[in-house]
């Protein structure tokens, strides 16, 4: 019902209407053993309607979460929606800023649609959560797969390789490439910014 254009209350509707005129299957399909019943069709479309609610109550408790600054209840609800529309990539840009502000505990920038968090230049990162850093990493390379052009997740992947670049330069024995990398990196996200 919904590939033909339908709402889901229409198509749960329509398929009731149906029901009540020629029963749970056209009589010219009776023979077709394979062929979904109205009830079937109508259990379907509620199914996914209580599907859409549900997700949609998980996503919007996520970002409530996020900007109360409890990342780990937003994490535990992005997760869950995103078991429910995987392919999401609004989704795993807003579950990998959550790690990423698990990773530098650091909550004070502002939340925007993709909860867009980026890293100023006067900001010395120490501590880097690897962890996180790495779930957040995966969750925004996840979103980039889905929709290339996602600008707050390719931002922020930047910040966590800055981060972890910038973790690493600050090492003891630090190495020279090390500091060139996290440079490099301080760059790339400044001109993200600017664009």
């Amino acid at each position: 019902a919904l590939r033909a254009g339908y709402s889901l209350q229409a198509g749960v509707d329509a398929m009731e209407s149906m029901k009540l005129r020629v029963g749970e299957v056209p009589e010219h399909l009776a023979d077709v053993s394979t062929h979904p019943t109205f009830s079937m069709r109508i259990e379907q479309l509620t199914a996914g309607r209580e599907t859409i609610l549900e997700a949609h109550s998980n996503f919007a408790a996520g970002v409530s979460y996020a900007k109360a600054g409890d990342y780990d209840a937003a994490i535990g609800a992005f997760e869950h929606y995103l078991t429910l529309f995987p392919s999401s990539a609004n989704g795993w840009s807003n579950l990998g800023t959550c790690y990423l502000h698990n990773a530098l505990s650091n909550d004070e920038d502002p939340w925007h649609d993709d909860l867009a968090l980026y890293l100023r230049s006067d900001v010395t990162v120490r501590g880097v959560d690897k962890v996180s850093a790495a779930r957040a990493r995966n969750a925004f390379n996840k979103a980039l797969e889905i929709d290339p052009h996602r600008d707050a997740a390719l931002a922020n992947l930047g910040s966590v390789h800055q981060a972890l670049a910038a973790q690493l330069a600050d090492a003891p024995g630090g190495t020279k490439r090390a500091r060139r990398r996290a440079r490099h990196l301080a760059a790339a996200v400044k001109r993200l910014q600017a664009a």
